[in-house]
């Protein structure tokens, strides 16, 4: 089952469904907000629900916040057929009703481009992204930092 996903707003409770979770992050990265359509007093806020396994239970998560590389710092490659594939991973910013902390999920998408003008541009979802808890995350982070693996 795919990662379900909605707009809510905060004062009305009015939801409306995005077409893509991918189009749904790309707008939170550009910081593009989406007003009410029924109270217009609010910007609605993008909802997640990943799908969890190994009895994880069901988490609904508010995205606060998601980051995409800028387009020339994305990975391309060629395959055998000559099509394109372009490598679109996020970091994206979770609160959970329940924790002070945020979250951090990594969802990602690989976008297919066929050789030819006539073939239709595929959309791939990575669907294991994991989930972490922000000390688990920052923890990570940090070790590859001591290391010198990031500045």
């Amino acid at each position: 089952m795919a990662t379900q996903r909605y707009y809510l707003c905060p004062k009305c409770d009015e939801r409306s469904w995005p077409a893509t979770l991918l189009d749904a992050l790309r707008e939170v990265s550009k910081s593009e907000s989406r007003p009410c359509p029924k109270c217009e007093a609010s910007t609605m806020m993008l909802i997640v629900v990943p799908e969890f396994g190994l009895g994880a239970g069901r988490w609904e998560f508010r995205v606060q916040d998601a980051f995409l590389p800028e387009k020339e710092k994305r990975t391309t490659w060629e395959t055998e057929d000559g099509s394109v594939v372009e490598f679109l991973p996020f970091l994206v910013v979770l609160k959970a009703e329940d924790k002070d902390a945020p979250d951090f999920w990594l969802p990602y998408w690989h976008i297919v481009n066929g050789d030819s003008p006539e073939a239709k541009e595929e959309k791939k979802y990575g669907q294991y992204a994991p989930v972490m808890d922000g000390h688990l995350f920052t923890d990570l982070v940090e070790q590859a930092r001591r290391k010198g693996y990031l500045p």
